[in-house]
């Protein structure tokens, strides 16, 4: 005990110290790493006794994490997050374990581990194998030194316009020797590194090619966290994303790491690390897989297109703490490996970061739980028909809890759908672009991506009819098919029965998207079964398959993997056009251009959102006018304001005078700005309208005319 007291109070002191007073970032992030560790490991033990300290070292961060955005949530809506505040969230596990130890009755300062799935960190023996382990890390290496070389600063629409044919001819050959060497490896250390390092590639295009950054929810959210890590607080305090900029804001003042870093590299970093190990333990031990198939398994989910993935925004972080709570209920529904309480807590996580994504899970999770008591009430029928009772009743109140919270708490307006509205939103088969032919990559390319949910719909099935009919694992196959119908009709209900207010036409669907494509990631256990039992039958994959059967299933995971990444991020090619367009440095530098220009004075800017982007990430939430149709943002944002409807009608209809001054007129300025990227598909029409009609304009960089009308 004095041993374990000492080194905490050492270890807190020395990081509340470098956080008040020192800000040195190696130590930061030295003495973060050793909390995370220490707290971590312990934690893990008491999370999943049974498993090898490995796992305990792995898994127990991520559950600190979680409590760690949880109590920074919980004291932030009681007072604000300082960083006094933070040094006593830091201390809260170190002193919570020891009452528990004394509960339990055990030593605190050596904490023994189990031996389930070890993980050698030497191996007796030395796979040759592992050979091709090193030639794939390699080859991830070469592939990040590439995309470091082809960084941009400029506006563009895809990232591949700088990529060379080369760098997916490399990807895909790396992703078939990965296959291969996952089937034939039994080095568990050597291929988890070597999944990280190939999922983080995957993952981090956007990352590394986009310097000033990419998306643009990710900018108001690094505004927003920009704004409590000064202040502490945002007023009023609403019950949205703070999970997310808890743990940002924490990490950040920490480690002295810039918060805009933090936030940029955080999902990537835990989607890379986690997902493909959460996976394995999946189906090693909830579905009792080989160990082969449950690590081919861990790489093939990204074979499902992952754009909602590759950037940090509140909704991609709960989805990922959501995936997390999915993997880890096959394990706890199907074992006794598994605390219930991990599961409470990834849910609670998933809900302080994104409430309207974690009400479905934390229905799924109520449903795992009384699945789970049913298996102990086999012989008692009373029971049985009791929880079956249960399960119907918060099935019932799930499928629709997303958009009952939207109508009566968030001003959404219900309206039936009818059946003009439900033909215009499906989506037309694939065409070339006007003027371009049609190709031998991209057709079959883009006609695999609009049938691929319906492929996944339809093996999915197979995987559960696999997994009902067999007596332990007909409980896993009936809450992940209740699981996705309880994301898909929420979805689906959000899309064509709501309209959100202040939030332009383009906009209207993308969260009912979003959850739309998340309720397919819970088919992904019945995806992965219906796949290894169609090879199975197709006697492609097992003990005695030929070469020729492990050849064609790593060149095709090796061509779908390859595929899911192009189609993950922004594309311009004969058949996609991106409208997404990121935020340059000649929109940072035209942002402080123009506020300088106003000197002092309030005024307007009417321009895209892009541009708006970088106001934010440079000035943040600035300015509000207050008038007659409420709080107005100073730049025209949202894109249900009146600013940008102010900014489409200087763009499409005229760009003259009379519509600046009645923005201005509305804000109650007298100064306005119109602002023109090149690439704005009106810029041709708009640009010499502008010219003659405002007072004064100049040009930044051959790439952007600003216009500036005054009274």
């Amino acid at each position: 005990m004095k041993k374990y007291i000492i080194f905490s109070f050492i270890l807190i002191a020395l990081l509340g110290y470098n956080l008040l007073f020192w800000h040195n970032i190696v130590l930061g992030l030295f003495l973060l790493v050793i909390y995370l560790y220490y707290y971590g490991r312990r934690l893990g033990i008491i999370a999943l006794p049974n498993f090898n300290n490995f796992w305990h070292c792995l898994l127990g961060p991520l559950l600190l994490l979680a409590g760690l955005s949880i109590s920074g949530s919980i004291i932030y809506y009681a007072y604000a997050l300082t960083d006094n505040i933070i040094i006593a969230i830091l201390c809260l596990f170190p002193l919570a374990i020891i009452p528990y130890c004394q509960i339990k009755k055990r030593d605190i300062e050596t904490w023994e581990s189990g031996e389930l799935e070890p993980v050698p960190l030497v191996e007796p023996k030395v796979d040759p194998v592992n050979f091709w382990s090193w030639i794939i890390i390699a080859g991830d290496l070469l592939l990040f030194s590439y995309l470091f070389t082809h960084s941009i600063t400029d506006a563009v629409r895809s990232p591949w316009i700088f990529i060379s044919y080369k760098f997916f001819t490399t990807f895909f050959v790396l992703n078939a020797i990965l296959i291969i060497y996952l089937k034939k490896t039994k080095s568990s250390l050597h291929s988890l590194l070597t999944i990280f390092i190939h999922v983080s590639l995957m993952l981090s295009i956007a990352l590394i090619i986009y310097v000033p950054g990419f998306g643009f929810d990710p900018v108001l959210h690094r505004a927003a966290e920009e704004y409590i890590y000064k202040f502490g607080a945002i007023i009023p305090k609403t019950p949205y994303y703070i999970g997310q900029y808890i743990l940002v804001v924490m990490l950040s003042k920490i480690t002295g790491i810039s918060l805009f870093f933090i936030d940029k590299i955080l999902l990537i970093l835990l989607e890379a690390i986690y997902i493909p190990i959460l996976i394995f333990i999946a189906l090693r031990h909830g579905l009792d897989w080989q160990r082969d198939q449950a690590r081919l398994g861990s790489i093939i989910f990204f074979a499902l297109p992952f754009s909602q993935m590759i950037a940090t925004t509140p909704q991609a972080l709960a989805n990922f703490f959501s995936l997390a709570t999915i993997l880890f209920g096959l394990t706890y529904l199907n074992t006794a490996l598994i605390k219930w309480w991990v599961l409470v807590v990834l849910t609670a996580t998933t809900l302080f970061i994104h409430p309207l994504a974690g009400l479905p899970i934390a229905f799924y999770c109520l449903i795992l739980f009384v699945l789970k008591w049913r298996t102990k009430q086999n012989t008692k029928i009373f029971m049985q028909i009791l929880s079956e009772i249960f399960i119907f009743i918060l099935f019932a109140f799930s499928i629709f809890i997303v958009p009952f919270i939207f109508v009566n708490f968030l001003n959404a307006n219900f309206h039936w759908p009818t059946l003009v509205q439900i033909q215009a939103s499906l989506p037309p088969l694939p065409t070339p672009r006007l003027g371009q032919p049609l190709s031998i990559i991209f057709t079959p390319l883009y006609y695999f991506n609009y049938f691929l949910l319906l492929l996944v719909l339809f093996i999915g099935v197979v995987g559960f009819i696999k997994l009902f009919k067999d007596k332990i694992n007909k409980n896993i196959a009936l809450l992940l098919l209740l699981g996705f119908i309880i994301f898909y009709i929420n979805s689906l209900t959000l899309k064509y029965t709501l309209d959100f207010a202040n939030i332009g036409q383009a906009e209207q669907g993308q969260y009912a998207e979003r959850l739309y494509y998340f309720s397919f990631y819970l088919l992904f256990p019945l995806v992965i079964v219906g796949v290894f039992s169609i090879l199975k039958t197709l006697k492609l994959y097992g003990e005695n398959t030929r070469r020729f059967s492990t050849l064609f299933i790593a060149l095709g995971g090796a061509l779908l993997l390859t595929a899911s990444l192009y189609i993950s991020y922004p594309a311009v090619d004969n058949y996609a056009y991106s409208h997404y367009i990121n935020t340059s440095t000649t929109d940072i530098q035209a942002v402080h251009q123009i506020d300088e220009n106003a000197n002092g004075e309030p005024y307007i800017v009417l321009s895209n959102i892009s541009f708006s982007a970088a106001s934010i990430q440079e000035f943040g939430f600035k300015k509000y006018f207050t008038t007659t149709q409420g709080e107005i943002f100073y730049y025209a944002l949202p894109t249900g304001s009146p600013m940008y409807h102010y900014f489409e009608k200087m763009s499409y209809m005229e760009a003259n005078k009379q519509t600046m001054q009645e923005a201005m007129d509305l804000a109650g300025v007298k100064i306005g700005y119109f602002v023109l990227n090149d690439y704005w598909d009106s810029f041709k029409k708009a640009k010499p309208e502008a010219e003659a009609s405002s007072d004064e304009h100049w040009v930044i960089n051959n790439k952007i005319w600003v216009f500036k009308y005054k009274r």
